[in-house]
């Protein structure tokens, strides 16, 4: 290799050899071989110096002077060569300098420029490099402003030189001239080709971006597109906005950006960009493709469509804070446009796509988060003013419209008013949930109150008035409610959007909602699906209301409603049967400061005199009673009903003393009672059991006494029935016969029809007639077991003894034929008896029989034999028959007593007919014979009589063996030793041991 000149090292030191005179350079330097240097040992000693850098003219007109000196005095046609490239090179760059800094510049200094250049293609046509020379001939038609000869210069580099590092750029030009001249089919052609270069790119963002005019200039817009994304990619890669990029980018971005949003307009707008992008993939920028269209509409005031842009690009793409903050840019819009309707619902939009309840927002970071909350901050006051203000209007309306509308329309409408009221609340809701920690939550949260308390949504209507009035208040819960805990557990929606560390509301709004919560209960608990629960559900809601009673008249002490409250919570607690409760909070309002007013005293009494009856403390509650009752006027409607649990409170000290057996003191209780509560109707029940205990106690005056009272006081009163018992009882026991008597017969001669009354009547009269004989009113007696007898038959038994007594009484009388009529009665009443019949009665009705059989036989004796004898003996053997019948009839009743008497009656009857048939008057005149035969005559007739009586004798004495040895049967033996001396009158004899021995 040949040495380069010193001269043109040193100009390649200074960095201003162009790559072209480079070239020519070496290529006119490539005939000599290069030294071999094997190894680094080989390598000379380099003499080493402080290096002096030379003092070189660098500009352009020094380096033109120093080329023209090299061309002066160099005789080498290579270096000559390329000191004339150069110099036409130098020139060029010094015509740019120029045209850089005076923008007057006069193109014609370029002939010459122009000349050089194309003199050296003719005096080198085939030197390699000329491609160059080309390049630059053309630029220099270009700056003259020749672009036809530029075309055309271009046009014969990119044919003669394809391989040219230039044809890239050549064709680019080519493509700029062509577009300028409007020729856009072939323009794209031209950067068509430039993208195709290999080396082209430093050209490739302008080839795309101009490709895509010239494609928008054909109304090529889909082609066009393209192209822009291309470049606008390779601009921004990951960026997702301008900022970050150099000022030629961001330039060539903006403009880029500019002309799609030109090309978008001409289509559909944003979903020309949707589909744009649907085509050919999401991009990480792809939003300023729609930010840019949409400012672009909105430059040419066309407001819907650039709304309806930034509307396309949220809708599809709502996860990104982008789309938040195109939303905030539409709102703008509407409100440049005064598209005043559209406003409020896009809030609304704002706040369901990326407020607190959207995904968006849960999977956001608090810096997102933060640019969101000024924003929903805003929208959500504004939205819950507006539907609170809008469901007012409504129901003013609903109000005002009421007479003219139908039912039906009525409820439509009341619907739509809580459906309204619903709505607000639920935008409360969410600032609450968005901003629980903003100075504005108690407010809000009384306004979503208010919202559901005209809703009808009570249950959350009291949580909200809750939560304001006592949730952060700090102060511990009273011994009757429950902790916080479990409180705010059955009152869950309450929490919802709370901090503990929130706002507290003001006094006077705590104050109001505390007492709204109350007013939300009563309309609650009316409600006809409240009323409907069952049972343990509307006392779980009750004690709920009764809880917050109490919180508010223990939070808000000074307000005047608290002690109404506080009342309010006594009542209701006694209602639910909580008694231990009701007596505490009862206590805790009657020694309220200042002290209740006569009516609310009136109350706490009622409250701890009920508790302590329920707990049957009932000296307690008569107390509280008769506190209760000097607070009452005569009017007050609650007046009869204490005055009834006043005497009631007495009357159970009776029973409790009753169940400890002080039955004293019981009566004591019962009688003080009329004279507390003369008028109360348990006076009656007081005063009889107080009787009642009087006679178990056999205080027989005092009882009688209280009877006779009670019986008069209380003359309709169903327990007078049981008086005449009573008294009949206590007369009795006390020896008062007659008095006895007398209430027997009352209750004898009540009237009833059934099986039981009658049997009461029975017994009554009964003791009524034992009664007058106990007292010897013998009369009376007789009248009374008379009525007896004739009035029951049955049962048997007694019946008998009535009839005996009757016949005992008028043996009494001595009036013969009433006792036999009784003593007949008792017979027929035995004999009828059949099955009824007893021991008892068949011996009293022997007793009747044998009493009547000896009247008979007392008329059988009074019968006397006389002449003539045939009639008188008819007559005395008919009252044989009779007297016989009767003693055999007593007999029959097979009772010892009588049977044996029986047949020693009939014996003797026999007998004395035997001996008065003997003892008869002879006929007067008979002589001798006559007599004789007259006396044979009358022993043949008398001797049958006397056998049958000693047959009947013996019969009888046969009842000694059986061991019935009675007087009856002494009498039968004794008769037999008269009528058969030989057998039956022997003289006892005494067997003794030396007797029996022999």
């Amino acid at each position: 290799m040949k040495r380069t000149p010193a001269k043109l090292m040193a100009l390649l030191k200074t960095g201003l050899v162009s790559p072209l005179a480079l070239g020519l350079l070496l290529s006119a330097c490539s005939s000599t071989e290069p030294t071999q240097v094997k190894t680094l040992a080989d390598l000379p000693d380099i003499e080493r110096k402080p290096f002096q850098r030379p003092q070189v003219d660098v500009s352009t007109e020094g380096l033109i002077n120093q080329y023209q000196a090299l061309l002066a005095v160099s005789d080498d046609p290579n270096i000559r060569l390329y000191a004339r490239y150069r110099l036409v090179d130098l020139g060029m760059l010094h015509q740019e300098q120029v045209l850089a800094e005076d923008a007057n510049f006069d193109t014609a200094s370029l002939d010459g420029l122009i000349a050089d250049y194309q003199n050296l293609l003719d005096t080198y046509p085939d030197q390699p490099d000329n491609h160059a020379v080309l390049y630059q001939l053309a630029k220099a038609y270009d700056l003259k402003g020749d672009l036809t000869a530029a075309f055309a210069t271009l046009t014969k580099l990119i044919q003669q030189y394809p391989d040219s590092p230039h044809v890239a750029e050549a064709q680019f030009r080519r493509g700029d001239i062509l577009f300028s001249q409007r020729r856009y089919a072939e323009a794209e052609q031209a950067f068509s080709a430039v993208i195709k270069q290999p080396e082209a790119s430093s050209y490739l963002l302008n080839a795309h971006y101009m490709r895509g005019w010239s494609r928008f200039k054909q109304n090529r817009y889909d082609a066009a597109q393209r192209d822009y994304l291309l470049v606008l990619d390779n601009l921004l890669e990951e960026h997702t906005d301008l900022e970050g990029l150099p000022r030629t980018k961001r330039t060539l971005a903006n403009d880029t950006l500019r002309v799609m949003s030109l090309t978008f307009s001409y289509q559909a707008g944003g979903p020309s960009v949707k589909t744009l992008l649907d085509t050919t993939g999401a991009r990480a920028w792809q939003h300023l493709l729609y930010q840019h269209l949409a400012e672009y509409q909105f430059g040419k005031e066309l407001y819907q469509q650039s709304a309806e842009t930034y509307l396309t690009y949220i809708d599809n793409h709502s996860n990104t804070l982008w789309a938040a903050q195109f939303d905030i840019r539409v709102l703008d819009i509407y409100r440049e446009a005064g598209f005043i309707t559209l406003i409020r619902p896009e809030k609304e939009r704002f706040v369901i796509l990326w407020g607190k309840r959207s995904e968006f927002w849960q999977q956001s970071n608090p810096d997102v988060r933060e640019q969101l909350s000024p924003h929903l901050h805003q929208f959500l006051l504004e939205l819950g003013q507006y539907y609170h203000a809008r469901a007012q209007t409504q129901k003013q309306s609903l109000r005002t419209g009421q007479a003219s509308a139908s039912a039906q329309e009525q409820q439509v409408t009341a619907e739509k008013v809580y459906a309204g009221y619903r709505q607000a609340a639920d935008w409360h809701l969410q600032f609450l949930e968005t901003f629980p920690l903003d100075p504005k939550t108690p407010e809000i949260r009384f306004l979503m109150a208010e919202a559901h308390y005209e809703a009808q949504d009570y249950n959350e209507a009291i949580a909200a008035y809750e939560l304001v009035a006592y949730a952060a208040d700090g102060e511990p819960l009273t011994n009757l409610e429950r902790s916080e805990k479990d409180y705010q557990e059955l009152l869950a929606y309450q929490l919802v959007g709370y901090d503990a560390t929130a706002p507290v509301a003001a006094p006077q709004m705590r104050t109001e909602a505390g007492y709204a919560a109350l007013v939300a209960y009563q309309s609650l608990l009316a409600l006809p699906e409240s009323k409907a629960l069952e049972s343990e559900e509307l006392q779980l809601l009750q004690l709920k209301q009764v809880r917050s009673q109490l919180r508010f008249a223990d939070r808000f002490k000074s307000d005047s409603r608290a002690i109404q409250a506080q009342t309010l919570a006594a009542q209701s607690l006694l209602r639910l049967k909580h008694f231990d409760e009701a007596a505490e909070v009862a206590k805790r309002l009657l020694a309220w400061q200042p002290a209740p007013d006569r009516q609310q005293q009136k109350v706490g009494y009622l409250v701890l005199g009920h508790s302590a009856f329920e707990h049957q403390a009932f000296v307690e509650a008569e107390q509280a009673y008769l506190q209760a009752l000097q607070r009452m006027d005569k009017k007050d409607g609650q007046r009869s009903d204490t005055l009834k649990k006043l005497a009631a409170a007495i009357y159970r000290q009776g029973e409790q003393a009753v169940a400890a057996n002080d039955k004293a003191l019981a009566v004591k209780h019962y009688l003080r009672l009329g004279e507390v509560v003369p008028e109360s109707r348990f006076r009656e029940n007081a005063e009889y059991d107080a009787a009642t205990l009087l006679m178990e106690m056999e205080q027989w005056p005092e009882a009688i006494a209280n009877l006779i009272q009670y019986a008069k006081r209380y003359p309709k009163s169903p327990l007078v029935k049981d008086i005449p018992t009573k008294l009949a009882y206590a007369y009795e026991q006390s020896g008062q016969w007659q008095q006895a008597a007398k209430q027997y017969l009352v209750l004898a001669n009540r009237e009833g029809d059934n099986p039981e009354s009658q049997e009461a009547q029975r017994q009554s009269l009964l003791a009524a007639a034992e009664m007058y004989e106990k007292a010897d009113d013998l009369p009376n007696s007789i009248n009374t077991y008379r009525r007896y007898a004739h009035a029951y038959p049955e049962p048997i038994p007694m019946a008998m003894e009535v009839r005996n007594k009757m016949a005992e009484f008028y043996v009494r009388t001595n009036e013969p034929l009433k006792r036999n009529f009784w003593l007949k009665k008792m017979v027929q009443l035995d004999a009828d008896a059949g099955d009824a019949r007893t021991d008892r009665s068949r011996y009293l009705a022997a007793y009747a029989s044998r009493d009547l059989a000896l009247q008979q036989q007392r008329s059988f004796e009074a019968i006397k034999l006389k002449l003539p004898l045939r009639k008188s003996l008819k007559k005395k053997r008919a009252a044989l028959d009779k007297s016989l019948s009767a003693w055999e009839q007593v007999a029959n009743y097979q009772q010892a007593e009588y049977t044996t008497e029986a047949t020693y009656r009939i014996a003797e009857i026999y007998a004395t007919l035997s001996r008065d048939l003997m003892d008869s008057d002879r006929p007067k005149g008979l002589d001798e014979l006559e007599l004789e035969q007259y006396e044979l005559l009358l022993e043949e007739q008398a001797y049958p009589f006397e056998e049958q009586a000693i047959e009947v004798h013996q019969a009888n004495a046969e009842n000694a063996w059986q061991g019935a040895y009675d007087d009856w049967v002494k009498r039968s033996f004794k008769a037999l030793a008269e009528l058969m001396p030989a057998q039956y009158n022997k003289p006892e004899q005494e067997v003794t041991f030396s007797d029996y021995a022999h």
